[in-house]
């Protein structure tokens, strides 16, 4: 029996004014996540925002765990590079999320 995976959603809003800050965070970010069993799935860029708050980038991430996913954000390694997201970015949202049918 396969162990489920937990899978993580990302929408972001750069910060047009923090380019600098929003590439430096995605590179660290990027390299940490190297360092787990993590695997970074598809991304996008948001082609239009039908309703609701605009978004310019969405991703998955795929962590073996709910808790590994905790760990992973709350760790004292993304703590050092969580100022950079929040410069760089307007807004960052992350959710764990699974499948439903509504």
């Amino acid at each position: 029996m396969t162990q489920e995976k937990t899978i993580v959603s990302v929408t972001a809003l750069p910060n047009p004014d923090e380019m600098e800050a929003m590439a430096e965070y995605a590179e660290k970010a990027h390299k940490l996540l190297d360092k787990t069993d993590a695997t970074v799935g598809l991304q996008y860029s948001v082609k239009q925002t039908v309703h609701g708050k605009p978004g310019a980038i969405a991703g998955f991430i795929e962590f073996s765990s709910d808790q590994a996913v905790l760990d992973f954000f709350n760790g004292a390694e993304y703590m050092a590079v969580k100022p950079l997201r929040d410069k760089g970015f307007k807004s960052f949202d992350i959710h764990i999320v699974e499948q439903t049918q509504l």
